[in-house]
């Protein structure tokens, strides 16, 4: 099992425009949220779902992370995260784990 902190920190690297700078900009971490919602969205039993307010949703959540500023590094938005929103980026970790656990199974049937 991993600590909640570490993955958080895993993904904001992985959609940070420079992880060996260990800077994130506002689109990156718009990246990462759109992501996660569109991840969490798409699996309902009736089919896709959708909010028609998501991009003003994303920009107020970017917005309250960055306040006008033009980037932070992965700590910085890796703590905000924790603190303001830290459910947010678990559907994006459950959906690769599950990947990896369950794909072999489609290749096996082949």
């Amino acid at each position: 099992m991993l600590d909640d902190n570490i993955i958080i920190d895993t993904y904001v690297r992985m959609f940070s425009s420079d992880p060996e700078e260990g800077v994130v900009t506002p689109d990156d971490l718009r990246s990462l949220l759109f992501i996660s919602y569109k991840l969490s969205m798409d699996h309902y039993p009736e089919g896709p779902q959708t909010c028609l307010m998501i991009n003003k949703t994303l920009t107020a959540v970017v917005r309250g992370c960055f306040n006008k500023k033009d980037s932070h590094s992965v700590g910085f938005v890796v703590r905000w995260l924790e603190e303001h929103c830290h459910r947010l980026i678990f559907p994006v970790h459950r959906y690769c784990v599950h990947m990896l656990a369950t794909r072999h199974r489609d290749i096996e049937a082949r």
